[in-house]
């Protein structure tokens, strides 16, 4: 426990480190795919509701309590 702590926890966290070097500003591309994504699925979510919406009868909506 104390050889693990001491000598191999620091020497696998350096050799690690050089590994885990990412940059932290996304590129332009990133920044588009993931709006893309975000108005697709935003796109998709409302017709869903629009298309559950205009199916139900307005009658049943208004008997409900």
């Amino acid at each position: 426990m104390i050889l693990e702590r001491a000598v191999f926890g620091p020497l696998v966290a350096h050799l690690a480190a050089s590994f885990a070097s990412l940059p932290l500003v996304p590129t332009l591309g990133q920044v588009a795919l993931v709006t893309g994504g975000l108005l697709a699925l935003a796109a998709l979510a409302t017709a869903l509701v629009a298309r559950r919406v205009l199916h139900e009868p307005v009658v049943a909506g208004l008997r409900e309590e």
